[in-house]
């Protein structure tokens, strides 16, 4: 890990690339439907930070991060709020 770095939670990533990639890896390797892990529900969670519309996505809190289906074949997160709402983490 250099001084240069991406940092996003617990993870370094030397381009952005890399941590695009990283979420390409946990979008496609989740089941639709399914709920990311521990590990991935941090790591994204800690992106879902960094968005500029944080406040409004995460609202009173995260309880799960799930992926569903998108359109013309592709995927999205979606997150469940503490209060059973729910929100996609795209804009």
């Amino acid at each position: 890990m250099t001084s240069r770095d991406l940092r996003i939670g617990q993870r370094a990533f030397p381009t952005k690339k890399a941590a695009r990639d990283a979420v390409r890896v946990i979008l496609y390797a989740t089941l639709p439907g399914g709920e990311l892990p521990d590990a991935d529900f941090h790591f994204i969670g800690a992106l879902l930070g960094r968005h500029p519309e944080a406040v409004d996505k995460i609202g009173v809190g995260i309880e799960a991060i799930t992926v569903r289906p998108a359109t013309a074949g592709t995927r999205c997160f979606w997150v469940r709020r503490v209060d059973g709402t729910e929100s996609t983490s795209h804009t």
